[in-house]
């Protein structure tokens, strides 16, 4: 129900505008704008997906519509979907792949104190953790695909 209302001024024509107050409020936080995080792009089976989705899209809608404006809102969410599907698909695969990483570096943790000479094996497998990690946070479609409008503003230039 209305808690106020109220006429405003016959300003344009000779109607005039009726204001209503319903003193609802919001029952649900907005959506955050949906971004793209560079770092998926240093994934090549992300890359090779993207590449065969854009040219998919455009050898097979591309002037199909008279409104530009139509064709690029369309273009954009046939790209998101298709991002979300590729992260959600690869992801699992990923963990996998650093879980058999992990058992690895437990085998040399347990190994190095004992051969020194596996010390280098052990820093080398560290790092391809550490940067197989990266890759499973980068394809984290919950956390890592949709970020803040402060963020997001955070990485825009100047001028």
């Amino acid at each position: 129900m209305a808690q106020n209302s109220e006429y405003l001024p016959k300003t344009i024509s000779d109607h005039s505008l009726l204001l209503l107050t319903s003193g609802m409020t919001r029952t649900r936080e907005p959506i955050p704008a949906w971004s793209l995080r560079s770092e998926m792009l240093d994934d090549q089976i992300f890359r090779e997906s993207m590449r065969t989705v854009i040219s998919n899209y455009f050898s097979e809608n591309g002037g199909s519509t008279e409104s530009r404006h139509t064709e690029w809102e369309a273009f954009k969410t046939v790209v998101r979907g298709q991002c979300t599907g590729t992260m959600i698909g690869v992801r699992p695969t990923l963990l996998q792949d650093v879980e058999k990483q992990e058992e690895t570096l437990k085998a040399l943790e347990k190994e190095a104190p004992k051969d020194p000479a596996l010390t280098g094996t052990l820093i080398d497998e560290r790092r391809k953790w550490a940067k197989s990690m990266q890759r499973v946070r980068s394809f984290d479609h919950k956390t890592y695909l949709v970020r803040s409008h402060s963020e997001i503003n955070k990485t825009r230039s100047v001028g």
